[in-house]
């Protein structure tokens, strides 16, 4: 599941939870699965994150060790 979908399905689980379509072991079902892409998109944005920081300041490069 990319992240798109990811985003998408916990759009879905927060309208059903919210809405109350479904009984309460069942809502306690899909909290553990909304729980879980919460956290798999969460570190997904994170490593996004740092390789936009990357891009932006990248490290300087080491300067030439003089010669012995």
């Amino acid at each position: 599941m990319n992240f798109e979908q990811k985003m998408k399905r916990l759009e879905e689980i927060a309208a059903q939870i919210r809405e109350s379509r479904v009984d309460f072991p069942e809502q306690l079902k899909l909290f553990r699965e909304g729980s879980r892409l919460a956290s798999e998109v969460e570190k997904e944005l994170a490593e996004a994150e740092q390789i936009i920081q990357e891009i932006k300041d990248p490290e300087p490069e080491a300067p030439d060790s003089p010669p012995l």
